[in-house]
């Protein structure tokens, strides 16, 4: 590690190996480490659908110079607010990074003051360093949007939704959720919904010092779609996934496919006759090796169930794990291990 790396808070040094702490090894990671962080998330983490919604916005968003002539499915595709029309539309998840709920009047202004949308997100280059006059002008503007329709509130969580989505390589955006799990593993003190300024001095500008963030524009080319989305997608390491029996019910292909695997390499990694012995993979980074309490102990097991599933999916494809959960999930509490239980299945 370098002398200008983040070091580890020492609140969570010593805490469990989740997702959320993943983070923390994240913001003291060069490029190539935190690249690599990227490409281990399991499928249920929705990289591949991320990405696939940050280079539709970018189409949007940064390749006009305005958004007066926008439909209202191509704005509520930037403020992550689904209705009927935008699912049409766009046939995948419009609501990744930030998943926006409520805030009546934010969805209002989305739909009805193109104008007022596109003099907003005018205010970030689309190209460029953000500073903090950028930052502050964009908070100005965005609170003068809501004034300017007759709303006195604002809150900044919509707020980081529009400025991840035009500059995913500056900026996360955060709900009341994830903003609550960064602090945490950050070790500071919980924003309020008001915090914009706190949101842009205790979390995007210790971002900014971090090598990874400060890296020259990597030359391999197959690098540039995570390069140009790596403050937006630090946002999936925060998250709390969905169950492993929810994604079992899902066809959306940014849970069938890993973001370097193709359809029809897929295909042929289910295997047509039960093996004799079990080849899988154990995923990095989800071993249980503490007891706490019950409970931590059963987040842990669910995690790595999950995460030990979808890494071995072709083999384990004719096992209905939604049946097995309960009793895999304790026996990985009772130590047993995770390839011992699954190649039982078998």
């Amino acid at each position: 590690m370098s002398n200008n790396s983040i070091p580890l808070p020492k609140s969570v040094q010593n805490k469990e190996n989740s997702s959320g702490n993943r983070l923390i090894e994240v913001l003291a990671s060069d490029w190539s480490s935190y690249l690599q962080l990227l490409q281990d998330m399991p499928t249920q983490y929705r990289l591949s659908g991320c990405l696939t919604l940050l280079n539709t916005v970018d189409q949007v968003l940064n390749q006009k110079n305005t958004l007066l002539d926008s439909s209202n499915a191509e704005r509520c595709l930037i403020g992550g607010i689904e209705d009927k029309q935008t699912k049409n539309i766009y046939p995948f998840n419009t609501q990744l990074l930030g998943e926006i709920n409520g805030f009546a009047s934010f969805k209002k202004l989305i739909k009805s003051d193109s104008l007022g949308l596109s003099k907003l997100m005018n205010i970030i280059p689309k190209t460029g360093p953000i500073d903090g006059w950028h930052y502050s002008q964009f908070v100005d503007g965005y609170r003068q949007w809501f004034a300017d329709n007759g709303f006195k509130q604002t809150t900044f969580y919509p707020a980081t939704r529009l400025l991840a989505m035009k500059r995913p390589d500056q900026f996360i955006a955060l709900n009341e959720n994830t903003s609550s799990r960064i602090c945490e593993y950050m070790s500071i003190k919980s924003l309020k919904k008001q915090d914009f300024q706190r949101y842009w001095d205790e979390i995007i500008l210790p971002i900014q010092k971090t090598n990874w963030f400060k890296a020259m524009l990597p030359m391999d080319g197959s690098q540039l779609p995570f390069y140009r989305a790596r403050v937006a997608l630090l946002e999936r390491f925060v998250i709390e996934t969905i169950h492993e029996e929810q994604n079992l019910q899902e066809n959306s292909p940014e849970l069938q496919l890993s973001i370097e695997q193709p359809q029809s390499s897929l295909e042929h990694n289910v295997e047509k006759k039960r093996p004799s012995k079990t080849f899988a993979k154990q995923p990095k980074k989800m071993t249980i090796t503490q007891r706490k309490t019950a409970k931590v102990n059963q987040n842990a097991a669910t995690k790595l169930m999950s995460q030990y599933y979808f890494a071995n999916k072709g083999t384990f494809a004719k096992v209905d794990i939604k049946k097995h959960r309960e009793s895999i999930i304790k026996q990985l509490i009772d130590g047993d291990s995770v390839e011992k239980i699954f190649d039982a299945l078998l």
